[in-house]
């Protein structure tokens, strides 16, 4: 395929911040957990590395974590800033992200809440063999989140191309 026949798009991926729950090593998957005073410096400190990007999409999982650490980043975002501020029907840098429970973490179903160790047992307790995917019992499989990435991107990324999109999860 000659280059003229390729789309092209430029992604930003982020992942959120620090939780109190990362610290203990719980296991979050879809637990709505909030940044900690950390995460939102490891936010920032994106923010300032992403400063001068401009970004024609900006998309993020519906979780707190992660909504509030692609807000911490964009208000260190100039353009972002900018944008805000000439338009009148913005408010806040909120209103330029476009919120996708597709981009949420992988569901890890009984085992949410519970610490990785935890995990780790049950997985070894149970008939997998090893190069397999365990599932706990509710929990998405790896495939599962591979399908649900896909339709993100075909109907978002896909949709729209030749353009910079930032990514936060």
């Amino acid at each position: 395929m000659s280059e003229n026949n390729v789309e092209k798009f430029n992604l930003t991926f982020i992942r959120h911040g620090e939780t109190d729950l990362n610290l203990k090593g719980v296991l979050q998957g879809h637990v709505d957990a909030e940044l900690n005073d950390t995460g939102k410096q490891q936010a920032i400190g994106i923010g300032r590395h992403l400063q001068n990007e401009s970004f024609s999409h900006i998309y993020s999982s519906d979780l707190s974590r992660a909504f509030q650490t692609c807000v911490h980043t964009l208000q260190q975002n100039k353009h972002a800033v900018s944008q805000v501020e000439s338009q009148n029907e913005l408010n806040h840098v909120e209103d330029l992200i476009t919120v996708n429970a597709m981009l949420r973490e992988r569901k890890f179903g009984c085992m949410e809440g519970k610490h990785w160790h935890e995990l780790y047992r049950a997985e070894r307790q149970s008939d997998v063999t090893e190069g397999e995917d365990f599932v706990p019992e509710g929990a998405e499989s790896v495939n599962d989140v591979r399908i649900r990435a896909k339709g993100f991107f075909m109907y978002e990324i896909y949709a729209n191309p030749f353009t910079k999109k930032l990514i936060q999860s």
